[in-house]
């Protein structure tokens, strides 16, 4: 979820929803096939609890990579929305 939400936010407003169903597409196809199997082989030769303290290190990994974009400002050209900009004309 993520990624689709980060292809939405790279892209322009009108190329938004193509560029998350593009990721979309290989995400459902390829990491199906791909999470599968590394997953089972962690549970047939390491047990469940293993199976579940790779998912939690698998979570852990994303949000020790995000935490240097937690003070990341909006640059002061985006900070106006659309509708603030149309009620100030109107």
């Amino acid at each position: 979820m993520m990624i689709g939400m980060a292809c939405a936010e790279l892209t322009h407003k009108k190329a938004a929803a193509t560029a998350t169903g593009f990721a979309g597409f290989f995400a459902y196809c390829v990491g199906a096939v791909l999470a599968g199997a590394p997953l089972g082989a962690i549970i047939k030769n390491y047990g469940w609890d293993n199976f579940f303290l790779t998912l939690f290190i698998c979570c852990l990994i994303p949000l020790f990579m995000m935490l240097p974009l937690w003070h990341v400002k909006a640059h002061p050209r985006h900070r106006k929305s659309e509708f603030s900009e149309k009620s100030e004309l109107a």
